[in-house]
Formats: structure tokens, sequence, C-alpha cells
């Protein structure tokens, strides 16, 4: 069926890396994107960073709080209108 599409993945890592192969293809997709950039809070996982660098995406760094929280006002600043995903972690260590 051509309506219906999907991946699996196992693993943190290559889950993150086809998560942000998507963000970038459907930015360049739906928005004409040829330079899109991630905002992720430093605690984020390292796998961003290195998707980041495979697939040609900015990697924008929100700042942690003191309690390791996300800084949402830092996070606002980030963003603009080639963003094509804000990251949501929370780490456990």
């Amino acid at each position: 069926d051509d309506t219906c599409c999907g991946a699996m993945t196992t693993g943190g890592t290559e889950s993150i890396l086809m998560a942000m192969k998507a963000y970038r293809d459907w930015g360049a997709k739906t928005r004409g994107i040829s330079s899109p950039n991630v905002v992720a809070c430093v605690t984020a996982h390292a796998a961003f960073d290195k998707a980041a660098q495979y697939f040609g995406i900015t990697l924008r760094k929100a700042r942690a709080t003191a309690d390791q929280a996300i800084d949402v006002a830092h996070v606002r600043s980030l963003v603009d209108a080639n963003t094509v995903a804000i990251v949501g972690s929370a780490p456990q260590y």
C-alpha cells in the first residue's frame, strides 16, 4: 500500500539518527529549509551531536538550570524559521 510507510530501529543512537534525518528531510520538503537547525538542551543524548554532523544540521544547545532543567527562555531565543525540531529529553544521570 503506497499510502503507508514506516521504519523500525533498535537502540537509542540509531533511533535518534533516523529521527534527525526525518526532521531534516521534512524541513526541506515541506518548508524549503536548506540550512536546518535543531534546538536541544546541553543534557541531551550525545547522538544528537553525531546526527547533526552526519546530516548537515546545526545543533543549537540550550542551557540547563542548576537542577538540570532546560532554560525555556534560552530555547525561545534559539528557535528561528529554520528550526525543524526542539528536543525534549529527560536524562537519568
